[in-house]
This record gives structure tokens, C-alpha cells and sequence, in this order.
């Protein structure tokens, strides 16, 4: 249980006892990382309560398990807010423990390059309430990244996952953020379960299984009024609503699924929700899943949005991404890409989805300037093709939009990759009062071109020729335009 200790920015390395980081924190200073690095395995378990001191634990490889008396390895108890800690490199070994959880406010809790087991009824978990009541963890943000989850107590048989409750990751952190990167989790009855908040699963390396088996809520005598719910399902996306019709652990944001792979193991036949399961459950004598799921934040933005991934199950045309259809392929089920807009290609950097056409080009464009901001995927236009859209006015890939009954403006810009391949661009024309433009970087500045707004994307290898783009004039002035004085003209992309 002995570990090195280092202060941010200073030289020096002390040894400690790795059995009190609070008393460790106390070396460092308001807002300074502290990094503590294993020289061991340690049985002490990682609990952290300072709320001024960010703390790092470097397992360096070696294996923690808990501490005697603790309900799991990692932990940030009760009444400890805006603590945060990182703790990485190393297995986490949860013997009839959970492997981490976080029961105070606004904290953040990092998991990265980790091994953890855990044999409790939660892998990692957090806790939460509309009010925040004790042991809430509202406002929490919780990363997981690079990390393997197993249940080490749980076969995948179905037999055995009908008798006990286990969730994954249990996350119903009113206000918090949920990201799980390129990680694993195996062997629970659901693999992660949200009720509130903003979430984001990504990463090619992600794999997360339920047990396809709905475990009693909703039956007769077993009302669930709080705490997960044991649907089966890889991903448990639920709206909690109380028997008066609020919602009993806050709103959804935004659930995003951009990679992996979701599945169920129940092999004994079709799976109770599939892999993906969205639902309210309303908290009644009659409790139960409903299909009422509104897909909608209080913002008005969609909420569940999938854009990648494959699933053992079909996906809703509801839960897509904007500009993004269901697919189903040898039996594999994922979303691609409209073909309205590209026919080949999987949107990848290494299989790019291919624009062959003017129409595709301009169904392309439609879809960016209706929500379709397709970050992180990628198109490429048909080497030495030329595209010819003369003929008609050109409106820029990536608008802003002025809604005169909110007056507010939505803002659509492009966040994928545009890979013009050497293609030839001919015939662009954007001339008169009235252009269309993109003006939300905060500059003044309103934005033209081929592309008006390309934000956090890449556009590379266009030609252009034959195009004729001119200043706007006094339609300029229009809210919906921005400042006549303020423009910035581009052929290929406004900003």
C-alpha cells in the first residue's frame, strides 16, 4: 500500500502510505493536480473526498481491491461535492463490491486504461433525484475510457441473469455528462442505463452486451418507484416519470451513440427491448415500459441521436441522426448515411461516403442546412469529376437560420470531413441581396462560400472554376444576415 507522490509543477517525489489521499491532497495547492502512483498492489480500495485538490491515481499496472467495510474499490462518498479525480493504468478487482461510485454533487470522475470486475449490483455507479436529495450525484461527469467492466459473479446464461439485477454503468445524475470511450462492458443485465442528463457512447473499441431478459418490473406486485431498472438491454435509455407526471430524476439533454458494438446474449430467443431500449416508465400501481418516449429536450433538439454502431437489433428510424437511415446487413443492423446523398461508402476516413452526382451534392447540402451536421463522418467527392452547378443560385453548405417568431437564430454548421478528392467544383454563383450565410462564430462576421459554416470539420483537396461570388447588398441588414459591413466571401468555405 505505498505509493510516490508528485505535486504539479514542483520537483519534488515523496513516498506514502497510499491508505489516506485526503492526507496526501494536503501537499498540494488550490486547483493543483496531485499524482499519486502505485509502487504495489494495494487492498485499501481509492476513495477521495477533497473538493480543492484534483487528484490523479497511476495504478502503474498493479491491482487495487477494497477496503474492508466499503460497497466499492472506488469511490467519492456522500457530502463531498465538486471533487475530481482520475484514476487510471490498472485493474480494479470489485470481490462483492461495486467497482466505483460517485454519491455527491457536481463531481467528476475519470476511469481511463482500466480493468475492473465487479460482483456487486452495480459496476460503476452514481445516484440521483429531481430535487437532490442526500447521496445525490447531480451535476456528475463521468468518463470512462479505454476500460474493460466485467460482472465477475454473472454467467450469460439467461437462466441466471432472470434472478439477479446488475447494472453496468447506473447513471441517473440529474444535470450530469456520461462518456464511455472505446471500453467494454460485459456480463450485467444491462449493460448502461441513463435516466437524465447528456450522453455520449463512442469509439470502434466499445462494447457493451445486455441479457436480452426483462427482469419483473412492471409485473404484478413488483411497482419499481426508484432505484434501475432491469430491462436487458445494452443501452437503457429511460424517462423516469412520478405517478403525479413529473419527471422523477430531471430531463435528457442529448443521447448520443456514435460507435461500437451493442448487443443482448440471451440465446433462448428474441430478446425483451433489444439492444437499444428507449422508454418511459411511469411510476403507478401499473408501472410499466411505454412507447411515449418524447425524442425532444426542453431546447427542442433531438435527443437519443445515433449516428454509428451496430446492433443486434433493428434501429427506430426515430433514434437516427439527422441525414442518417436504418441498415441492415447480414443480419448486422446499424444507421448509414441517406442515399439521397451517397450510395457507397461507410462514412469512414478509410471508406468515405461518396458523392457522385450534383443531386447528391445538393441532397448533401440540404441535410447539413436542416440539422444534418454529420460530426465526424466522412464524404469525398469521385476523383477528376467534374460538378457542374450552374444554373441556379448556390446556398452554402452550413447556414444560419433567423426564426422571427422566437427572434433567435439556429445555426447548421458542417462537422464532418469533405474530402473534394481533386474534383472540380464549376459554375458556383452567388450573387444578389438575399444569400444565405453563416454567422454564429461570434466575429460579426457573416460567412459565404461553397461551404458558409464548417465547424470543428475539414474541407480539402477542391477545385473551383468558372464562379462568381459577389458581396451581398442592403438584404444584409436583415437580422437573419448579419452586419452589411461584416462579411467574409470565400470560394470554398466562408469560415
Amino acid at each position: 500500500n505505498l505509493c510516490t507522490v508528485q505535486v504539479e509543477g514542483g520537483t519534488d517525489e515523496y513516498i506514502y502510505s497510499f491508505n489516506d489521499l485526503d492526507a496526501i491532497a494536503s501537499l498540494g495547492e488550490v486547483s493543483k493536480t496531485v499524482t499519486v502512483t502505485l509502487l504495489g498492489n494495494a487492498t485499501v480500495g481509492v476513495e477521495y473526498t477533497s473538493s480543492t485538490v484534483p487528484m490523479v491515481v497511476d495504478l502503474e499496472g498493479y491491482t487495487v481491491s477494497a477496503a474492508s467495510g466499503r460497497s466499492s474499490v472506488i469511490s467519492i462518498p456522500d457530502g463531498h461535492d465538486n471533487v475530481n479525480l482520475t484514476v487510471q493504468n490498472g485493474t480494479i478487482s470489485g470481490d462483492g463490491v461495486s467497482a466505483a461510485s460517485v454519491l455527491s454533487e457536481d463531481c467528476t470522475l475519470i476511469l481511463d486504461g482500466l480493468t475492473m470486475t465487479s460482483s456487486g449490483d452495480f459496476g460503476i455507479a452514481a445516484n440521483g433525484s429531481e430535487s437532490g436529495s442526500e447521496q445525490s450525484s447531480a451535476g456528475l461527469n463521468l468518463t470512462v475510457r479505454n476500460c474493460s467492466l466485467t460482472n465477475c459473479s454473472l454467467t450469460n446464461d439467461s437462466s441466471s441473469q432472470e434472478s439477479q439485477g446488475t447494472v453496468g454503468i447506473f447513471f441517473p445524475a440529474q444535470e450530469g455528462t456520461l462518456t464511455v470511450e472505446n471500453s467494454q462492458i460485459t456480463g450485467y443485465n444491462v449493460g448502461v442505463q441513463a435516466f437524465t442528463g447528456n450522453i455520449t457512447i463512442s469509439g470502434d473499441q466499445t462494447k457493451i452486451t445486455g441479457s436480452g431478459v426483462k427482469i419483473l418490473n412492471g409485473q404484478a406486485g413488483d411497482l419499481k418507484t426508484s432505484g434501475p431498472l432491469f430491462d436487458g438491454a445494452a443501452v437503457s435509455i429511460i424517462e423516469r416519470v412520478n405517478s403525479n407526471g413529473t419527471n422523477g430524476y430531471g430531463a435528457f439533454e442529448s443521447v448520443k451513440i456514435e460507435g461500437g458494438s451493442f448487443s443482448t446474449t440471451n440465446t433462448d430467443g428474441e430478446s425483451a427491448y433489444g439492444a437499444l431500449h428507449v422508454s418511459r416508465y411511469t411510476n403507478t400501481t401499473s408501472g410499466d415500459y411505454t412507447n411515449d418516449f418524447e425524442n425532444k429536450s426542453d431546447s427542442g433538439t433531438q435527443i437519443v441521436s445515433i449516428s454509428g454502431g451496430s446492433f443486434s437489433n433493428a434501429v427506430p428510424a426515430e433514434f437516427c441522426a439527422p441525414g442518417m437511415v436504418p441498415s441492415t446487413s447480414g443480419g448486422t443492423h446499424t444507421v448509414t448515411v441517406d442515399s439521397s446523398v451517397a450510395t457507397d461508402g461507410n462514412g469512414t476516413e478509410a471508406s468515405p461516403y461518396i458523392i457522385r452526382d450534383v443531386a447528391q451534392l445538393e441532397a448533401f447540402r440540404d441535410k447539413v442546412n436542416s440539422g444534418a451536421s454529420y460530426e465526424g463522418v466522412y464524404f469525398a467527392l469521385v476523383s477528376g469529376q467534374t460538378y457542374d452547378i450552374s444554373g441556379s443560385e448556390w446556398e452554402p453548405i452550413g447556414i444560419s437560420k433567423w426564426d422571427a417568431d422566437s427572434q433567435t437564430f439556429s445555426h447548421y454548421p458542417f462537422k464532418g470531413h469533405f474530402d473534394g478528392n481533386g474534383a472540380t467544383i464549376t459554375g458556383l454563383t452567388m450573387t444578389g441581396d438575399d444569400l444565405a450565410c453563416y454567422n454564429s462564430f461570434n466575429t460579426g462576421y457573416a460567412c459565404y462560400g461553397f461551404f458558409g459554416g464548417v465547424d470543428g470539420g475539414t474541407v480539402e483537396n477542391l477545385r473551383f472554376t468558372s464562379f462568381n461570388i459577389d458581396t451581398p447588398g442592403t438584404a444584409i441588414e436583415n437580422p437573419e444576415h448579419g452586419d452589411a459591413c461584416n462579411n467574409t466571401v470565400a470560394v470554398a468555405v466562408g469560415a
